[in-house]
């Protein structure tokens, strides 16, 4: 992926969440988003960035829950 499609797709879908009355303001990611911080800071984001080896625990509960709903459907 590119750093302009990357940087799009991360400010489009805040937008969504806001249509529906959500406020986001952190986004999470690893060692690929960096270059991107600057790019979201100017749209009021803010970009939790881990290292490479290092999991977000809030993301994997999230990934599982899904998961999980949707073998039980």
């Amino acid at each position: 992926m590119t750093k302009n499609l990357l940087l799009v797709s991360l400010t489009h879908v805040p937008d969504t969440y806001r249509t529906k009355g959500f406020t986001v303001h952190t986004e999470f990611g690893d060692g690929q988003f960096v270059s991107l911080q600057c790019g979201l800071a100017n749209a009021w984001m803010v970009l939790n960035v881990t290292s490479g080896d290092v999991h977000v625990p809030d993301i994997e509960r999230h990934i599982r829950t899904i998961k999980d709903r949707t073998r039980e459907t």
